[in-house]
């Protein structure tokens, strides 16, 4: 079982990121060796300490970095998606003491990269009866535009 010495070690680091990332991220301190979640906070996925911790979902990964694994997509039981991020943190022997998990609900992302799609192009072509014969020109007479520059639909 996990020393909560270990719990208190990382609790400082784990409440900072979760405060930069609040209110779309979690940050979780999971004991391997018992499956228990030790530690959470910003529950966005609704856990609590002393839930199982489900650690056995990331075993097909490659880890990104030494024992660090991610990011990977989850889902939460309401249909939310997750990029999360983990990372064995080991004693002084090398033992896995506790995993940290970093989980960020996507969803305010996925919704501002829907709306900014729908800007992003037209979504019909011209219509060049309504554009024939318009167009920038270079104008010299305006008084309102710098020498040089487009004006659109001044007359030369």
């Amino acid at each position: 079982m996990v020393d909560r010495s270990s719990v208190s070690q990382w609790a400082p680091a784990c409440e900072a990121v979760a405060r930069l990332l609040s209110p779309h991220a979690e940050v979780v301190l999971h004991d391997p060796e018992n499956d228990r979640v030790l530690a959470i906070w910003n529950a966005v996925s609704g856990r609590v300490v002393g839930d199982r911790s489900l650690l056995g979902e990331p075993d097909g990964l490659r880890p990104a970095g030494t024992d660090v694994y991610g990011p990977y997509l989850k889902s939460l039981a309401d249909g939310r998606r997750l990029s999360s991020v983990s990372a064995v943190l080991r004693d002084d022997r090398g033992r896995a003491e506790v995993v940290l998990c970093i989980n960020m609900d996507r969803t305010v992302f996925d919704d501002a990269a829907r709306v900014l799609s729908t800007f992003a192009a037209p979504v019909e072509n011209q219509p060049r009866a309504l554009f024939e014969g318009t167009g920038p020109r270079r104008s010299t007479t305006s008084s309102a535009a710098t020498p040089g520059t487009a004006v659109f639909g001044s007359s030369d």
